[in-house]
């Protein structure tokens, strides 16, 4: 069984691979705060690893939907952070690592949502399918509506 759902994810993994275009519109961490600064917009960071598995399979499947994406963009200011760097992302700003940390960010992939006041509103927590993703995305602008109307 343990190797029939390797095999599953090796072949999904396999198969996805072939379309690898950037939909979302990732920024860079500076860039986010900047905007989000000057337009209020909450920032999704995506927080990942290079030795998920799940990471890959979800940046190539879920987060490369088209619908997905068209939602993050239009809603969010998404930035994507690898925990596994420990360099710092610009002047007096930390590193992956160091915001991971901040966030007590447990495991990979997990999103987390950041309203202007730089408070975490929402979290997604490991890989998530399409339909899945497109629930709590929903759920994460509907929160954030509300946030707002307060």
């Amino acid at each position: 069984m343990k190797k029939l759902k390797s095999l599953t994810l090796f072949l999904l993994l396999l198969l996805t691979s072939c379309n690898t275009k950037n939909l979302i519109h990732w920024k860079g961490f500076s860039d986010a705060l900047l905007e989000q600064e000057t337009g209020g917009q909450p920032i999704m960071f995506f927080f990942y690893s290079n030795h998920c598995i799940y990471c890959k399979l979800m940046e190539r499947s879920s987060l490369n939907n088209k619908e997905i994406a068209e939602m993050i963009n239009k809603n969010f200011i998404p930035v994507k952070l690898n925990i596994e760097n420990k360099m710092p992302l610009g002047r007096n700003l930390p590193s992956p690592y160091k915001l991971a940390t901040t966030f007590r960010v447990r495991g990979v992939p997990v999103i987390f949502f950041v309203n202007k006041e730089h408070k975490i509103f929402e979290k997604i927590e490991g890989y998530q399918p399409v339909f899945k993703l497109k629930k709590f995305l929903k759920e994460a602008i509907e929160k954030n509506k509300e946030n707002q109307d307060m």
